[in-house]
């Protein structure tokens, strides 16, 4: 694997944004334990602060937040509502909850927020992905 200070910018325009820390996470590449750590307690919660996050690697917001963008190649408040609406994404594919329920289980204290957040992921409106979907599987039935 190439190393240097310009491999991660290298790296980070060959993949994708959304899924570079994930993917280094579970493949064992990533470089600092405590970045390592962060992304299992993302893996397993989500919803989790990022002042809990902080205290969990044992570093400051600003530190782990500038040691994140490295290793990752994306700010930790992206990641973050990545992986929520991600979440959502499977909620709506796979239960048949109210939008507003998925809203507050998503994290989101207000609907319009979530709303415009999927709609960047997704390119779609969460009602709009939901019924794509059951359209799809509906074929396969």
């Amino acid at each position: 694997m190439e190393r240097g200070p310009h491999s991660l910018l290298r790296r980070k325009r060959e993949t994708s944004a959304g899924s570079l820390p994930l993917r280094r996470a579970h493949s064992g590449r990533v470089g600092d334990p405590r970045i390592a750590m962060v992304l299992r307690a993302v893996e397993h919660n989500p919803l989790i602060t990022i002042r809990d996050l902080s205290r969990l690697a044992n570093l400051s917001h600003s530190r782990l937040s500038h040691l994140f963008k490295a290793e990752a190649g994306q700010s930790l408040n992206t990641f973050l509502a990545n992986r929520r609406v991600e979440q959502a994404a499977w909620l709506l594919r796979s239960t048949e909850m109210r939008i507003k329920e998925i809203t507050y289980d998503a994290g989101y204290k207000q609907a319009p927020s979530f709303v415009r957040a999927f709609q960047r992921r997704f390119g779609a409106s969460p009602t709009e992905y939901r019924q794509r979907f059951q359209l799809t599987n509906s074929r396969f039935d």
